[in-house]
């Protein structure tokens, strides 16, 4: 448990323009996503504004309240085993 309170992405927080900072063909993970079609969906007019949708998933991350059958979803790395010298 947390002592503190979570931090939390304020409505104030411009979600928009951190999407445009990344370079448009990062891929995101091991997913494939691409933060053009992030920016694309973005952009785009949809029943659910992806924005207000995101902010909800980040701010449930940043509280640490997301379920744990999507930790494989939503972390990932290519991880290399190096031989370390004992000396």
């Amino acid at each position: 448990m947390l002592d503190e309170d979570p931090v939390q992405l304020s409505g104030g927080f411009d979600l928009a323009e951190v999407l445009r900072y990344f370079p448009r063909d990062t891929v995101c993970g091991p997913s494939g996503m691409r933060m053009q079609r992030l920016l694309d969906a973005s952009e785009a007019t949809l029943q659910i504004p992806l924005l207000s949708s995101l902010r909800q998933v980040v701010n449930l991350l940043l509280a640490g309240d997301a379920p744990r059958c999507v930790s494989p979803y939503t972390t990932g790395a290519n991880l290399t085993a190096l031989v370390k010298k004992i000396t």
